[in-house]
Protein backbone atom coordinates (compact mmCIF):
# COMPACT_ATOMS: atom_id res chain seq x y z
CA UNK A 1 0.00 0.00 0.00
CA UNK A 2 1.37 3.42 -0.96
CA UNK A 3 1.96 5.89 1.89
CA UNK A 4 -0.56 8.68 2.41
CA UNK A 5 0.52 12.19 1.37
CA UNK A 6 -1.10 15.14 3.16
CA UNK A 7 -0.07 18.78 2.89
CA UNK A 8 0.36 20.78 6.07
CA UNK A 9 1.91 24.13 6.97
CA UNK A 10 2.73 24.12 10.72
CA UNK A 11 3.91 27.75 10.71
CA UNK A 12 2.32 29.98 8.04
CA UNK A 13 4.49 32.64 6.39
CA UNK A 14 3.22 36.24 6.39
CA UNK A 15 5.44 37.62 3.62
CA UNK A 16 3.66 39.43 0.77
CA UNK A 17 3.32 37.08 -2.23
CA UNK A 18 2.91 39.97 -4.69
CA UNK A 19 6.21 41.55 -3.63
CA UNK A 20 8.22 38.39 -4.30
CA UNK A 21 10.27 37.89 -7.46
CA UNK A 22 8.54 35.59 -10.01
CA UNK A 23 10.41 32.35 -10.77
CA UNK A 24 9.59 29.27 -12.84
CA UNK A 25 7.30 27.45 -10.37
CA UNK A 26 6.21 30.33 -8.13
CA UNK A 27 7.99 33.22 -6.41
CA UNK A 28 11.36 33.75 -4.69
CA UNK A 29 11.21 34.87 -1.05
CA UNK A 30 14.14 37.09 -0.06
CA UNK A 31 13.27 36.76 3.64
CA UNK A 32 14.03 33.03 3.78
CA UNK A 33 16.16 32.93 0.59
CA UNK A 34 14.08 30.12 -0.91
CA UNK A 35 11.71 29.54 -3.80
CA UNK A 36 8.03 29.31 -2.83
CA UNK A 37 6.21 26.82 -5.07
CA UNK A 38 2.66 27.78 -6.12
CA UNK A 39 0.73 24.55 -5.40
CA UNK A 40 -2.61 26.40 -5.53
CA UNK A 41 -2.70 26.09 -9.35
CA UNK A 42 -1.64 22.43 -9.42
CA UNK A 43 -3.69 19.27 -9.60
CA UNK A 44 -3.15 16.48 -7.08
CA UNK A 45 -1.10 14.52 -9.60
CA UNK A 46 1.13 17.54 -10.32
CA UNK A 47 1.67 18.02 -6.57
CA UNK A 48 2.68 14.37 -6.16
CA UNK A 49 5.05 14.59 -9.14
CA UNK A 50 6.74 17.68 -7.67
CA UNK A 51 7.08 16.27 -4.14
CA UNK A 52 8.56 13.02 -5.48
CA UNK A 53 11.56 15.04 -6.69
CA UNK A 54 11.80 17.29 -3.62
CA UNK A 55 14.33 16.67 -0.86
CA UNK A 56 13.52 17.75 2.70
CA UNK A 57 11.09 20.54 3.50
CA UNK A 58 9.46 22.66 0.78
CA UNK A 59 8.03 26.18 0.94
CA UNK A 60 4.69 26.40 -0.83
CA UNK A 61 1.52 28.42 -1.45
CA UNK A 62 -1.65 26.32 -1.20
CA UNK A 63 -5.42 26.60 -1.07
CA UNK A 64 -7.07 25.75 2.23
CA UNK A 65 -8.94 22.99 0.35
CA UNK A 66 -5.61 21.28 -0.37
CA UNK A 67 -4.55 21.05 3.27
CA UNK A 68 -4.97 18.06 5.61
CA UNK A 69 -6.57 15.74 3.06
CA UNK A 70 -5.22 12.82 1.09
CA UNK A 71 -3.53 13.94 -2.12
CA UNK A 72 -4.87 11.48 -4.70
CA UNK A 73 -2.96 10.35 -7.79
CA UNK A 74 -4.78 10.46 -11.13
CA UNK A 75 -6.70 7.17 -11.58
CA UNK A 76 -5.85 5.05 -14.61
CA UNK A 77 -9.05 4.25 -16.58
CA UNK A 78 -9.72 0.50 -17.09
CA UNK A 79 -8.88 -0.76 -20.56
CA UNK A 80 -12.28 -2.51 -20.83
CA UNK A 81 -14.10 0.85 -21.07
CA UNK A 82 -12.38 2.12 -24.19
CA UNK A 83 -15.50 1.48 -26.26
CA UNK A 84 -17.50 3.95 -24.12
CA UNK A 85 -15.20 6.77 -25.16
CA UNK A 86 -15.78 5.92 -28.85
CA UNK A 87 -19.56 5.65 -28.50
CA UNK A 88 -20.03 8.86 -26.50
CA UNK A 89 -20.03 11.33 -29.49
CA UNK A 90 -22.65 9.20 -31.30
CA UNK A 91 -24.94 9.12 -28.24
CA UNK A 92 -24.67 12.88 -27.82
CA UNK A 93 -25.67 13.41 -31.49
CA UNK A 94 -28.92 11.39 -31.12
CA UNK A 95 -29.72 13.06 -27.79
CA UNK A 96 -29.41 16.51 -29.34
CA UNK A 97 -31.65 15.59 -32.32
CA UNK A 98 -34.46 14.37 -30.03
CA UNK A 99 -34.14 17.30 -27.66
CA UNK A 100 -34.54 19.85 -30.47
CA UNK A 101 -38.03 18.52 -31.30
CA UNK A 102 -39.33 18.37 -27.73
CA UNK A 103 -37.60 21.12 -25.81
CA UNK A 104 -39.78 23.94 -24.42
CA UNK A 105 -38.95 27.13 -22.73
CA UNK A 106 -38.62 26.66 -19.04
CA UNK A 107 -38.14 29.29 -16.38
CA UNK A 108 -35.00 28.88 -14.40
CA UNK A 109 -36.04 28.13 -10.84
CA UNK A 110 -32.77 26.79 -9.49
CA UNK A 111 -30.74 29.35 -7.69
CA UNK A 112 -27.06 29.42 -8.39
CA UNK A 113 -25.02 28.01 -5.53
CA UNK A 114 -22.47 30.32 -4.01
CA UNK A 115 -18.92 29.24 -4.89
CA UNK A 116 -16.85 27.73 -2.12
CA UNK A 117 -14.77 30.33 -0.36
CA UNK A 118 -11.07 29.67 -0.75
CA UNK A 119 -8.18 31.17 1.13
CA UNK A 120 -4.51 30.94 0.34
CA UNK A 121 -1.82 29.97 2.83
CA UNK A 122 1.91 30.19 2.44
CA UNK A 123 4.79 28.71 4.44
CA UNK A 124 7.18 25.80 4.88
CA UNK A 125 5.51 22.47 4.15
CA UNK A 126 6.80 19.75 6.45
CA UNK A 127 7.36 16.35 4.78
CA UNK A 128 5.69 13.30 6.29
CA UNK A 129 7.44 11.50 9.12
CA UNK A 130 8.44 7.85 8.72
CA UNK A 131 9.81 5.52 11.40
CA UNK A 132 12.24 2.90 10.08
CA UNK A 133 13.31 0.27 12.61
CA UNK A 134 14.51 -3.30 12.83
CA UNK A 135 17.40 -5.54 13.86
CA UNK A 136 20.83 -6.29 12.38
CA UNK A 137 22.14 -9.85 12.80
CA UNK A 138 24.72 -12.20 11.32
CA UNK A 139 23.94 -15.37 9.35
CA UNK A 140 23.50 -17.34 12.60
CA UNK A 141 20.99 -14.84 13.97
CA UNK A 142 23.36 -13.30 16.54
CA UNK A 143 22.82 -9.53 16.99
CA UNK A 144 25.52 -7.18 15.69
CA UNK A 145 26.13 -4.31 18.10
CA UNK A 146 27.15 -0.83 16.91
CA UNK A 147 26.55 -1.55 13.22
CA UNK A 148 26.33 1.67 11.18
CA UNK A 149 23.12 2.47 9.27
CA UNK A 150 22.74 5.45 6.94
CA UNK A 151 20.30 6.72 4.31
CA UNK A 152 22.27 7.49 1.15
CA UNK A 153 20.00 10.32 -0.03
CA UNK A 154 19.87 12.20 3.30
CA UNK A 155 22.03 12.88 6.34
CA UNK A 156 19.96 10.50 8.49
CA UNK A 157 21.66 7.59 10.20
CA UNK A 158 22.19 5.72 13.45
CA UNK A 159 23.94 2.74 15.05
CA UNK A 160 22.51 -0.44 16.52
CA UNK A 161 22.43 -0.95 20.29
CA UNK A 162 23.92 -3.92 22.13
CA UNK A 163 20.94 -6.06 21.04
CA UNK A 164 21.46 -5.15 17.38
CA UNK A 165 18.28 -3.03 17.29
CA UNK A 166 17.98 0.32 15.50
CA UNK A 167 15.43 3.05 14.83
CA UNK A 168 15.62 5.97 12.37
CA UNK A 169 13.15 8.85 12.16
CA UNK A 170 12.87 10.13 8.57
CA UNK A 171 11.23 13.25 7.17
CA UNK A 172 10.79 12.74 3.43
CA UNK A 173 8.36 12.91 0.51
CA UNK A 174 9.97 9.93 -1.21
CA UNK A 175 8.23 6.57 -1.69
CA UNK A 176 11.50 4.71 -1.04
CA UNK A 177 15.03 5.22 0.30
CA UNK A 178 18.35 3.39 0.01
CA UNK A 179 19.55 1.93 3.33
CA UNK A 180 23.26 1.17 3.79
CA UNK A 181 24.43 -1.06 6.66
CA UNK A 182 28.08 -1.69 7.55
CA UNK A 183 30.05 -3.21 10.40
CA UNK A 184 33.68 -4.17 10.91
CA UNK A 185 34.23 -7.78 9.82
CA UNK A 186 31.15 -7.93 7.54
CA UNK A 187 30.32 -7.10 3.95
CA UNK A 188 28.35 -3.87 3.47
CA UNK A 189 24.64 -4.30 2.81
CA UNK A 190 22.79 -1.87 0.52
CA UNK A 191 19.10 -2.18 -0.36
CA UNK A 192 16.10 -0.10 -1.38
CA UNK A 193 13.32 0.15 1.24
CA UNK A 194 9.73 0.99 0.24
CA UNK A 195 8.34 3.50 2.74
CA UNK A 196 5.10 3.58 4.66
CA UNK A 197 4.32 5.59 7.79
CA UNK A 198 6.00 2.84 9.85
CA UNK A 199 8.46 0.31 8.38
CA UNK A 200 10.18 -2.66 10.05
CA UNK A 201 13.26 -3.97 8.23
CA UNK A 202 15.64 -6.61 9.59
CA UNK A 203 19.07 -6.86 7.97
CA UNK A 204 21.41 -9.88 7.85
CA UNK A 205 25.12 -9.14 7.27
CA UNK A 206 27.48 -11.65 5.68
CA UNK A 207 30.79 -12.19 7.44
CA UNK A 208 33.90 -11.00 5.60
CA UNK A 209 36.63 -13.44 6.57
CA UNK A 210 39.27 -11.41 4.70
CA UNK A 211 38.76 -8.27 6.79
CA UNK A 212 40.56 -9.48 9.89
CA UNK A 213 43.79 -11.19 8.92
CA UNK A 214 45.19 -13.91 11.20
CA UNK A 215 47.94 -12.93 13.62
CA UNK A 216 50.93 -15.25 14.13
CA UNK A 217 53.08 -14.97 17.26
CA UNK A 218 56.53 -16.51 16.80
CA UNK A 219 59.48 -16.78 19.18
CA UNK A 220 63.10 -17.28 18.29
CA UNK A 221 65.86 -18.58 20.55
CA UNK A 222 69.00 -20.62 20.83
CA UNK A 223 69.29 -23.86 22.79
CA UNK A 224 72.74 -24.86 24.07
CA UNK A 225 73.33 -28.30 25.60
CA UNK A 226 75.47 -28.45 28.69
CA UNK A 227 75.72 -30.15 32.04
CA UNK A 228 74.57 -28.14 35.05
CA UNK A 229 75.02 -29.12 38.66
CA UNK A 230 73.33 -27.48 41.62
CA UNK A 231 69.96 -26.93 43.30
CA UNK A 232 66.75 -27.48 41.39
CA UNK A 233 63.89 -24.92 41.48
CA UNK A 234 60.37 -25.78 40.40
CA UNK A 235 58.12 -23.35 38.49
CA UNK A 236 54.46 -24.20 38.22
CA UNK A 237 52.91 -24.29 34.73
CA UNK A 238 50.20 -21.83 35.80
CA UNK A 239 52.85 -19.27 36.79
CA UNK A 240 54.68 -19.65 33.47
CA UNK A 241 51.43 -19.26 31.52
CA UNK A 242 50.55 -16.12 33.45
CA UNK A 243 53.94 -14.55 32.74
CA UNK A 244 53.58 -15.39 29.05
CA UNK A 245 50.16 -13.69 28.90
CA UNK A 246 51.54 -10.59 30.63
CA UNK A 247 54.41 -10.40 28.13
CA UNK A 248 52.06 -10.67 25.13
CA UNK A 249 49.74 -8.07 26.64
CA UNK A 250 52.65 -5.63 26.97
CA UNK A 251 53.72 -6.28 23.37
CA UNK A 252 50.29 -5.60 21.86
CA UNK A 253 49.25 -2.90 24.31
CA UNK A 254 47.81 0.08 22.48
CA UNK A 255 49.31 3.38 22.84
CA UNK A 256 49.50 6.50 24.06
CA UNK A 257 46.11 8.21 24.18
CA UNK A 258 42.53 7.84 25.40
CA UNK A 259 39.23 9.04 23.93
CA UNK A 260 36.27 10.07 26.10
CA UNK A 261 33.32 10.03 26.19
CA UNK A 262 32.96 6.97 23.99
CA UNK A 263 30.28 6.49 22.66
CA UNK A 264 29.70 10.20 22.16
CA UNK A 265 26.56 12.10 21.19
CA UNK A 266 26.47 13.85 17.83
CA UNK A 267 27.74 17.48 17.95
CA UNK A 268 29.30 16.80 21.39
CA UNK A 269 32.99 17.49 22.08
CA UNK A 270 35.46 14.60 22.36
CA UNK A 271 38.33 14.74 24.86
CA UNK A 272 41.60 13.15 23.69
CA UNK A 273 44.29 12.73 26.36
CA UNK A 274 47.84 12.13 25.10
CA UNK A 275 50.24 10.99 27.80
CA UNK A 276 53.72 10.62 26.31
CA UNK A 277 54.06 12.60 23.07
CA UNK A 278 54.94 16.26 22.57
CA UNK A 279 54.37 16.72 18.83
CA UNK A 280 51.61 14.81 17.08
CA UNK A 281 48.61 15.12 14.79
CA UNK A 282 45.07 13.89 15.44
CA UNK A 283 42.65 12.73 12.76
CA UNK A 284 39.03 11.57 12.83
CA UNK A 285 38.27 9.10 10.02
CA UNK A 286 34.88 7.65 9.07
CA UNK A 287 34.19 3.99 8.33
CA UNK A 288 34.79 4.59 4.60
CA UNK A 289 38.32 5.93 5.18
CA UNK A 290 37.45 9.62 4.64
CA UNK A 291 39.29 12.06 6.95
CA UNK A 292 36.63 14.20 8.68
CA UNK A 293 38.96 16.17 10.98
CA UNK A 294 42.72 16.80 11.29
CA UNK A 295 44.79 19.00 13.59
CA UNK A 296 48.50 19.22 14.51
CA UNK A 297 49.66 19.88 18.09
CA UNK A 298 53.12 20.90 19.38
CA UNK A 299 54.52 20.80 22.93
CA UNK A 300 51.27 19.18 24.02
CA UNK A 301 52.52 16.33 26.20
CA UNK A 302 50.06 15.41 28.95
CA UNK A 303 47.41 17.86 27.70
CA UNK A 304 43.79 16.94 27.00
CA UNK A 305 42.73 18.12 23.54
CA UNK A 306 39.07 18.89 22.81
CA UNK A 307 37.81 17.90 19.36
CA UNK A 308 34.51 19.26 18.02
CA UNK A 309 33.07 16.77 15.56
CA UNK A 310 32.10 18.23 12.15
CA UNK A 311 28.41 18.88 11.52
CA UNK A 312 28.35 16.32 8.70
CA UNK A 313 29.33 13.44 11.03
CA UNK A 314 26.34 11.10 10.99
CA UNK A 315 25.91 8.44 13.71
CA UNK A 316 28.22 5.50 13.17
CA UNK A 317 31.68 4.05 13.72
CA UNK A 318 34.73 6.33 13.42
CA UNK A 319 38.45 6.06 14.12
CA UNK A 320 40.66 8.54 15.99
CA UNK A 321 44.22 8.27 14.68
CA UNK A 322 47.28 9.83 16.32
CA UNK A 323 50.52 10.22 14.34
CA UNK A 324 53.85 10.77 16.12
CA UNK A 325 55.45 13.65 14.17
CA UNK A 326 58.97 12.48 15.08
CA UNK A 327 58.79 8.74 14.34
CA UNK A 328 55.68 8.76 12.09
CA UNK A 329 54.26 5.89 14.13
CA UNK A 330 50.47 5.72 14.13
CA UNK A 331 48.05 4.77 16.91
CA UNK A 332 44.31 4.28 16.52
CA UNK A 333 41.24 4.12 18.78
CA UNK A 334 37.63 3.46 17.81
CA UNK A 335 34.99 6.14 18.36
CA UNK A 336 31.23 5.51 18.21
CA UNK A 337 29.00 8.50 17.42
CA UNK A 338 25.35 8.18 18.47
Amino acid sequence: MKPTIRLQIPTPCHENWNEMTPVEQGRFCNACNKAVVDFSIMTDQQILDHLAKAAGSTCGRVNNTQLLRDIQPMPIPPKTKWWMALAMPLLLFFNRSIAQSTIKAKAATDQQQAPEKRTLKMGKMAPRKVQLSGKVTDAQGAPIAYAVLSISTTQDGTTTNEQGEYSIQLATWADSVVLEVSSLGYFNNRQTIALDNRVTKDVVLEENVNTLKPVTVASYGKVVGRLVMGGVSVMKVDTLLMRTKDTIARLVKQPRFTVAPNPVQRHQQVNVYVKDLDNYSLQVINNSGVVMYTQTYKAAKGITQQITLPSNCIPGLYYVRMVDMQTQKQYTNKLIVL
